[in-house]
């Protein structure tokens, strides 16, 4: 038990330890810890996992001080316990991978997705600056898995975490799916992943920052009609050379902004048919990505290239797609609705990261 007299007494005992990094924190008093944990109602020393490079024990309770440090209200707590529970998941399925991502070169690390009723519940932002800094929800329930990774995990840049850039949703990276029917008609992630619509989930994939897409859907050419050419504009987005998704193929995420999918949704595209058409879509021509010196035309002589089995690469004329399968573009909806702005998140390849939802468990 430490006292101070002052909350930046506080700050810079936190900085000394190195309990940050580099952010505030709040101090988390015996009080609102113990708020935190009795909303739940768990116990305070229930093993949840251990969170690695350095597997260290998270106890409901040293959750919780990470949760109160970051800003949580205790209607957060369950948000950062199923976002944690999804993190941990080693099954064959859906392997995360929480110490490669931890540990890796590259700039990935975990992405939380809230959908259902908690949206709206617990005020998470799905509209303007989506990725970024408007609600209490997104911005603590981001820095809470932040400071569960950097407290309990001991991941720190040089030592364990070995990125070589990141980006700054190593800080907090939290966004909600829209989930009001007149601007997202598809099929929400909740219920995508197997839960009841009045089940709020969230899933979280690993991933780089998001590139932003500007999809102009003006009528184009003769024949290729302005949803299908925002489509192409998201495919090519999404099979620019250079991540690790061009490389070892993984999972990819696509946000749409509620006016993209508005002109998808009249033309009858539906959430399926837009993966579907993107799998098609985002691919490269073996023979170009040759002559461009992108590809080591002797076969297992490229260290940096791990392509799906059926992919034939001795035919020039092969298009490489860019995901495995269909399945691995995941698609939701978020961001303003006044002009046609969407993104793309890279995942890690296939090493990992891949998206994992879990239902968040609010006390009864």
């Amino acid at each position: 038990v430490l006292e101070f007299t002052d909350a930046w007494d506080w700050l810079d005992h936190a900085y000394q330890n190195g309990w940050t990094d580099g952010l505030p924190v709040a101090p988390p008093t015996e009080e609102r810890v113990r708020a935190m944990v009795e909303h739940v109602k768990r116990r305070p020393d229930e093993l949840l996992g251990l969170i690695p490079p350095m597997q260290g024990k998270a106890t409901l309770e040293k959750v919780a001080i990470q949760a109160v440090m970051a800003g949580c209200a205790p209607e957060h707590f369950p948000v950062v316990l199923a976002a944690l529970e999804c993190m941990l998941c080693e099954e064959d399925k859906e392997h995360f991978n929480l110490k490669g991502v931890q540990d890796t070169t590259n700039p990935v690390t975990p992405l939380v997705i809230v959908s259902g009723p908690a949206v709206k519940q617990l005020g998470f932002h799905y509209k303007e600056n989506a990725f970024g800094g408007v609600s209490r929800a997104n911005a603590a329930v981001g820095r809470a898995v932040r400071l569960i990774l950097w407290n309990l995990g001991g991941a720190r840049p040089g030592q364990t975490d070995m990125t070589h850039l990141g980006h700054p949703g190593k800080y907090s990276f939290c966004i909600a799916e829209n989930p009001d029917m007149e601007e997202n008609p598809w099929t929400k992630l909740n219920v995508e992943w197997g839960y009841p619509a009045d089940q709020s989930t969230v899933t979280v994939f690993g991933c780089e920052a998001p590139r932003n897409v500007l999809t102009l859907t003006s009528v184009g050419r003769e024949g290729n009609p302005g949803p299908e050419r925002a489509l192409r504009f998201i495919a090519r987005s999404m099979a620019t050379p250079g991540s690790n998704n061009f490389h070892f193929m993984g999972q990819v995420l696509v946000t749409f902004g509620p006016r993209t999918v508005a002109q998808l949704h009249q033309a009858r595209y539906t959430k399926e048919t837009v993966r579907r058409f993107l799998f098609d879509q985002a691919r490269n021509r073996l023979g170009d990505l040759i002559r461009d010196g992108l590809y080591n035309p002797v076969v297992g002589n490229d260290t940096w290239r791990d392509y799906a089995p059926w992919v034939d690469q001795t035919n020039p004329q092969t298009m490489v797609p860019i995901v495995e399968r269909e399945t691995n573009i995941h698609i939701t909806v978020t961001g303003a609705a006044s002009l046609p702005w969407n993104s793309v998140c890279h995942g890690w390849g296939n090493f990992g990261a891949y998206a994992v939802t879990r239902p968040i468990k609010f006390p009864k």
